[in-house]
């Protein structure tokens, strides 16, 4: 980590207006902090807590976040491109008009999440993420993402187009209601039969 720079804490916990480089947090407590119009290049925030944050128009490029919580916190407008978040939790938080770019989300928790409008995945990450009782006001759009052995129990799928994605091994509920209204490619719809106890032949 040469040229790097510690993330000082401000009393107020507000930063704003600023360019940050090589930034290291790691472990920091930044929960109830305000961040706006931030953007990050090449930052360590792994183990960081920023819970019950605010972030607006805040964007994270080739960061590694990974194992941080950012439960309860509420994004807007914000970018994060080549990201790390390993088994990081956005448990409880509120995303609007945020994109997400070739990041890795694996064995990250994403329970009780709310997606508004305007939210893009695009190449990602999400094997054995956990996505249980999401809500989403607008269907978000998953462009080539990977969601080997997610688990979407309790989150409707409805109007939701994943033909692009990868989905070996998702888990649901017993059920299937949580597939229900799902898009899907007709390549997937073998893989879907097999989750739902058809063989298909030929």
């Amino acid at each position: 980590m040469q040229d790097t720079t510690t993330f000082i804490i401000t009393e107020e916990k507000e930063y704003q207006d600023c360019e940050m480089d090589k930034v290291v947090a790691t472990g920091l407590d930044l929960s109830d902090s305000w961040f706006s119009h931030i953007a990050f290049g090449h930052g360590w925030f792994d183990r960081t807590n920023f819970r019950d944050c605010s972030l607006v128009n805040v964007m994270f490029l080739s960061c590694d976040l990974s194992e941080s919580v950012f439960g309860g916190s509420h994004f807007k407008g914000c970018t994060f491109s080549g990201c790390k978040f390993l088994g990081s939790s956005f448990s409880d938080v509120v995303l609007q008009e945020c994109r997400f770019a070739d990041c890795i989300f694996n064995y990250g928790t994403w329970d009780k999440s709310r997606l508004k409008k305007e939210v893009e995945f695009s190449s990602c990450s999400f094997k054995n993420a956990g996505f249980t009782s999401i809500a989403f006001s607008v269907p978000p759009t998953f462009h080539t993402c990977d969601f080997t052995e997610a688990t979407f129990t309790g989150t409707s799928l409805k109007g939701i187009d994943l033909s692009a994605c990868t989905l070996d091994g998702i888990i649901v509920s017993d059920d299937f209601k949580e597939l229900r209204g799902l898009k899907i490619s007709h390549d997937q719809a073998a893989a879907m039969a097999n989750l739902l106890g058809i063989t298909v032949e030929g």
